[in-house]
């Protein structure tokens, strides 16, 4: 990679300002690869320097990726049809990229944020951060018919349906645990704006934990699968992704 200045590699990582930078450098306090730095302006590759500052050794790992919207009808990946998807306009955009991009999905007729990665290293780490559940999403639904109310938690456990998939099902043996919060923000006289925070990340957890009697018992608009009105496409939009 290109070399970059001492003082902008340090303060890239978040503790310390330019200024601060350079003048824990003057008072020699900054080491690089084991010598103390002769200038907060003097430039190296901030990927294999190793640097110390205040006697405190420092990490710099640099992460390309990509933050997109996802229309609804698009799949994500390729499917067994044929059709465009996500991942195949992220390698015809960046055709440099070897491998998978997208770190994770969303359903085809879901809309929204989604996140790809433009080296393998950054698509395993956030696909670790995914797993840890270090990243936060919210969701935007409109809902069929009136939520009684305002906001809760939905604590239901989730397997596949084997005799209708792609259904899942609740199932308090077999399924996944899967939790959902939810905060209504909007009331009209046929639906209920929901904001959803699902804290685990199963198959249809959040169109489920909607349309189950045992979850809020209002399926998301336009969900065809769960029992949702079907004039509209499915009201449901991947709105906020933090990591």
């Amino acid at each position: 990679m290109a070399q970059e200045r001492l003082d902008k590699i340090i303060a890239s990582m978040g503790r310390y300002s330019r200024r601060e930078v350079k003048q824990l450098v003057k008072e020699g306090l900054v080491l690089v690869d084991g010598k103390i730095a002769r200038g907060a302006e003097e430039k190296y590759d901030a990927e294999t320097a190793e640097i110390t500052v205040s006697g405190e050794a420092f990490s710099y790992r640099r992460f390309t990726y990509v933050m997109l919207h996802k229309p609804a009808g698009v799949l994500s990946v390729p499917g067994k049809v044929e059709g465009d998807s996500v991942e195949a306009y992220l390698h015809r955009r960046y055709p440099e990229v070897k491998g998978p991009m997208l770190v994770h999905r969303l359903d085809q007729s879901t809309s929204g944020l989604l996140l790809a990665a433009k080296d393998a290293r950054t698509h395993r780490t956030l696909q670790e951060a995914f797993t840890s559940r270090s990243v936060h999403k919210q969701y935007l639904a409109w809902l069929d018919g009136q939520l009684p109310s305002d906001c809760g938690i939905i604590s239901l456990p989730i397997c596949p349906n084997p005799d209708d998939r792609p259904r899942q099902t609740v199932d308090l043996r077999f399924g996944k645990p899967a939790v959902t919060h939810y905060e209504v923000l909007e009331r009209r006289a046929d639906r209920t704006l929901v904001r959803f925070s699902p804290m685990t990340g199963r198959t249809h957890q959040l169109r489920l934990h909607a349309a189950s009697h045992f979850g809020l018992g209002h399926p998301i608009v336009g969900d065809r699968i769960y029992g949702g009105s079907a004039s509209e496409r499915l009201m449901l939009h991947a709105a906020r992704l933090t990591f």
